[in-house]
């Protein structure tokens, strides 16, 4: 009955780390989608709502995408042997910042397009754009982490955790004719 309490503890353990990388692997590919939106918006030209609902629009699935990882976090430090997810909080607060600051230069810009203020509308538009790429760039960035450690940690462990079903099985076989 112990060996097969623990068969079922290092099966729960293996579905849960099963569970952590296909998540991980999944928010990356996420993340690398809305990191192209977020590049496409920035080679756009700069006009009036479309741009501000646009950029509105990217910032709400970011910030979704970040709970989403924040959950996984937590997932995975459940775990006996959590997995290095290799995403620094800086690099997340990074892509925010920018976001923020490009929704605000777009503001400015229609603000300054009711002005007439050319300059200043090209001055506007120049720092939205450079704020753009810096968060699809931070995004991507992400993603790749995020993509390394859903693989790279599965790969090392791979050897393990056969050896681990093989045992599961072999106690659940002399469990079964017990």
């Amino acid at each position: 009955q112990k060996t097969s309490q623990r068969s079922l503890e290092q099966l729960v353990e293996l579905t849960k780390r099963y569970y952590v990388t296909e998540k991980a692997g999944q928010l990356a590919k996420d993340l690398e989608k809305l990191a192209k939106e977020q590049g496409d918006l920035a080679e756009d030209k700069i006009n009036s709502d479309t741009t501000n609902k646009d950029q509105e629009k990217l910032n709400q699935q970011f910030e979704e995408l970040t709970k989403e990882l924040d959950e996984l976090q937590n997932d995975n430090k459940d775990l006996k042997k959590p997995i290095d997810l290799n995403v620094s909080e800086d690099t997340k607060q990074g892509v925010k910042d920018n976001q923020e600051q490009a929704l605000e230069e777009i503001q400015k810009y229609q603000g300054n397009e009711q002005a007439s203020d050319m300059e200043k509308m090209k001055q506007n538009a120049s720092s939205a754009k450079k704020n753009q790429k810096s968060a699809a760039q931070k995004m991507k960035e992400m993603s790749e982490a995020l993509g390394d450690s859903s693989s790279g940690g599965g790969a090392s462990s791979v050897a393990e955790d056969a050896e681990m079903l093989r045992q599961i099985l072999d106690n659940l076989v002399v469990f079964s004719f017990k």
